[in-house]
């Protein structure tokens, strides 16, 4: 096959040399080193009209290898004293040709590049450079004209054509960017109501997006617009038109059980190919497939980070010319991948080198002062030496070593950061978790952890405080890898997985290391993996692109099947099996058949089993639609258990939480929802239910750790109090808020069909407002509307104690709110941020 002109520029040895020279010049210049004697000796000098001539013939390609060399010899040669102007001036044409404007912004800021070094132009480059601009600018609805990237340009130009988008892009391609002006653009060209659903997949970036929407339309002067995460229509919904939802997958199902006549206009699925994730990504398949049934002309847009199958999302749901996949390997920032290994019989000595596919540098030697006798310490002897102008990620497996990590740092780290905001966050740390918790006396150095059951606000303020730079040092969990936006200078790495025992895929790892590199503030990023060679997994020396295998699509594996089909005939005996994976998908399957979508082949595969359970089940198609993901036969079982019922009927229906028998009654709750629906060890049921009724009660989250500090005392006197801390925040996002809003919902549901079944009139239609009390932690009307302004559960609270009625509309509470003096409340000044930032959008 004949070779490209970029192709044999990459096989000369005269560039291959340079280009390493370049590599290991710009690396050696970021750090400090004990000992480079002997090191990097055949380094050869740079000829920079060489070297820009090779980088803008390859620039010129689709290929994203020739596009990041490029881009590399240009960000070296910008950063370069060695260089004379013109030089620059060529990297500068080269970056527009690169459509890369934030790297050339990054130079003006620096004073690496003058404004006006157009003016020292021939009339022939000022025309190319010109020609560029052009080439890589949209104008948008507004008639602005926005200087885009390549692959920002095509998803533009390409969503108005299509029915379905499916984009595919690394970190910092600016994949949120172009999809906020087309967000602008829908919303803008419509001039009667628009409706977006933008689905994203954990709670911890409901926050995030639903902000970010809100201070779209604000910028855009999108004055009737009406931007929420609560799964309920607008009160006074007439005087919006313009309507944005954030939602999960499960709040999406809420909303749509309970709003069937809105109109759904547009659905954005991000971080879309964690539709792969068991039954969450079979209850998303589900929300897709209904929408597109109900809304046949919906638009929807699928995002998903560096994957070579974006098309996959769409398949069998809309027809193929109505759907374009768009996948890029764009990179703005380059990466440095660094190896850190020790040195044989000598812990204190450390080699760094700089690698990549084709090669290995060893650049120099570190010496520590003492040995790194741990894992923690081999971790965060490196960051003390490596990461001292901040700006560092440290990733870790699980949230007890991210706060061992945090610990060691404040203690390699001798000064104490003195900051009002950082001292402010310790305060709100103190009151809102426990005066001892860990992060307090991390913060106090600049260092911090992050990971998903934190507080919102707090994991928040963090976040801001990471990217203010007054947090120097992060530690993060997995929750880095489900879209969280936190970009950083450096990001250390040893022996990655996911949780325990699940080492990170090698896309997961790009995904985790893309973050390197602050697009528009750094001209590269630093991924420093330390003792690669006792990995689980090899380090991936190149990207590799995700595969995103659908749940659905597994479960037309033929062994996947028999396993289901097994799993319903032991539900059908009486020694029920609780398998949530094989309820979820026996409950996709049965009610994808009872909503008329199943196929045929899959119909007769499921005959026999389905009809046995059509022999059994009584309860109505409706409800079994509203509750996908548990099992028919178990909540059949619980209806019969409530029919059977013989002592006093009102024992079975959930207490308001401030009654004063609520936690015996909760108890009595779980233990069913544990024999028929969840499966759950009963021994526990008085802890959860403990949970439950104070989490439902509005106790703050100090409150309820000291209560199970109590209780874990007595049960277990080893637990620490780190690890009831951690516990407690785990059990209520993945037990209260999660586990247990499906489940009472459902169990409050078929309690209102036994009473209709035995005649009983009890009304207890309130109570379908459970699973919104226990998603969000409190069960007034009030407090609630003050988190569907934006406000965090805690900030909620505080500024409800001041309100005059716990049932109060949105319109009254966004009243009061404008009414009050801030500085009057002697609330933390990150609670009155928070007020601050939700009042600017009250015009909204």
């Amino acid at each position: 096959m004949k070779l490209s002109f970029q192709e044999k520029i990459l096989q000369r040895s005269s560039f291959l040399d340079q280009y390493k020279s370049l590599l290991i010049s710009s690396a050696i210049e970021e750090f400090p080193l004990s000992n480079t004697d002997g090191y990097c000796e055949n380094a050869v000098d740079v000829d920079w009209h060489n070297m820009l001539f090779f980088a803008s013939a390859l620039s010129k390609s689709e290929h994203h290898e020739h596009c990041e060399k490029a881009l590399r010899i240009c960000q070296v040669c910008l950063g370069s004293s060695q260089v004379q102007p013109e030089h620059k001036y060529a990297a500068a044409i080269i970056l527009c040709e690169l459509s890369n404007s934030m790297t050339l912004e990054l130079a003006y800021q620096r004073d690496l590049l003058s404004r006006d070094f157009e003016s020292n132009l021939s009339a022939v480059h000022k025309m190319n450079l010109c020609k560029s601009k052009i080439k890589f600018s949209i104008c948008d609805s507004a008639q602005k004209i926005l200087s885009v990237n390549r692959f920002q340009k095509d998803v533009y130009e390409n969503y108005m054509a299509n029915q379905c988008l499916s984009i595919s892009a690394p970190t910092s391609a600016g994949k949120s960017y172009i999809l906020k002006k087309v967000i602008i653009d829908l919303i803008t060209q419509e001039t009667n109501n628009y409706t977006i659903v933008y689905v994203v997949p954990t709670r911890a970036l409901i926050s995030q997006v639903e902000q970010e929407m809100k201070e779209l339309l604000q910028e855009n002067l999108i004055i009737d617009g009406y931007v929420s995460s609560i799964p309920n229509a607008p009160e006074g919904g007439n005087r919006f038109s313009k309507y944005v939802y954030v939602f999960t997958q499960e709040r999406l199902h809420w909303f749509r059980s309970s709003n069937t006549n809105v109109l759904i206009d547009c659905l954005i699925v991000d971080e879309a190919h964690k539709i792969d994730d068991g039954s969450r990504g079979l209850l998303l398949q589900e929300k897709i497939e209904e929408l597109i049934t109900d809304h046949p002309d919906i638009r929807i847009l699928f995002s998903s980070p560096f994957t070579s199958n974006p098309e996959v999302l769409y398949k069998g749901l809309l027809p193929t010319d109505q759907c374009k996949p768009i996948k890029t390997d764009f990179v703005a920032v380059n990466q440095n991948l660094f190896y850190l290994r020790s040195v044989y019989r000598k812990p204190r000595k450390w080699i760094l080198s700089l690698v990549n596919k084709n090669d290995q540098v060893d650049l120099g030697e570190v010496l520590y002062d003492s040995r790194p006798d741990t894992e923690i310490k081999k971790i965060g002897f490196a960051v003390n030496y490596f990461g001292k102008n901040g700006g560092n990620l440290v990733y870790v497996n699980t949230a007890d070593v991210a706060e061992k990590e945090a610990i060691l740092l404040s203690e390699l780290y001798t000064e104490n950061i003195i900051d009002q905001e950082v001292n402010d966050l310790i305060d709100l740390c103190s009151n809102v978790i426990h005066k001892k918790y860990t992060l307090m006396k991390a913060l106090n150095k600049g260092i911090a952890f992050h990971y998903g059951s934190m507080p919102m606000l707090i994991r928040s303020e963090i976040e801001r405080l990471f990217e203010l730079g007054k947090i120097h040092t992060l530690i993060c969990t997995s929750t880095l890898l489900e879209g969280v936006n936190l970009p950083a200078k450096n990001i250390f790495i040893r022996k990655p997985s996911r949780g325990v025992g699940k080492p990170l895929s090698a896309s997961d790892f790009w995904n985790l290391a893309g973050r390197a590199g602050r697009l528009g503030k750094e001209f590269q990023g630093n991924i420093f993996c330390i003792d690669p060679d006792t990995w689980v997994e090899k380090v991936p020396l190149e990207r590799e692109k995700n595969i995103i295998a659908r749940a659905v699509d597994k479960l037309e594996e033929k062994s996947v099947k028999d396993e289901i089909h097994f799993y319903i005939e032991q539900s059908l005996t009486s020694k029920y099996p609780f398998d949530f994976k094989a309820e979820a998908a026996f409950s996709y399957f049965y009610l994808k058949r009872l909503n008329g979508r199943l196929d045929a082949i899959n119909i007769a595969f499921f005959k026999d089993v389905f009809q046995r359970v059509d022999e059994l089940i009584t309860l109505p198609r409706k409800h079994l639609v509203n509750h996908p993901g548990i099992s028919p036969i178990g909540q059949q079982r619980l209806l019969q258990y409530f029919i059977n019922y013989d002592k006093n009927i009102t024992d079975l229906i959930p207490a308001y939480p401030e009654e004063e028998d609520a936690l015996e009654n909760y108890i009595k709750i779980v233990t069913r929802i544990s024999k028929f629906l969840s499966g759950d060890n009963e021994a526990i049921a008085f802890y959860h239910a403990l949970l439950i009724v104070n989490w439902l009660r509005g106790m703050p989250l100090s409150y309820i750790i000291k209560k199970n500090q109590t209780y874990w005392t007595k049960k277990d006197p080893k637990k620490s109090l780190a690890t009831v801390i951690r516990k407690s925040m785990r059990d209520i996002e993945t037990v209260v808020r999660f586990k247990f809003v499906k489940f009472i919902s459902c169990y409050v549901d078929v309690l209102q069909i036994a009473f209709q079944q035995k005649g009983i009139n009890e009304p207890i239609d309130e109570l379908n407002n459970f699973k919104i009390w226990l998603e969000l932690g409190v069960s007034q009307t009030t407090q609630i509307n003050l988190i569907n302004l934006g406000l965090s559960r805690h900030t909620a609270i505080e500024l409800s104690k001041l309100l005059p009625k716990d049932d109060m509309s949105l319109t009254d509470v966004k009243k009061w709110m404008l009414d009050q003096d801030l500085e009057t409340l002697n609330f933390s000044s990150i609670y009155i941020r928070e007020i601050e930032l939700v009042r600017k959008d009250f015009h909204i």
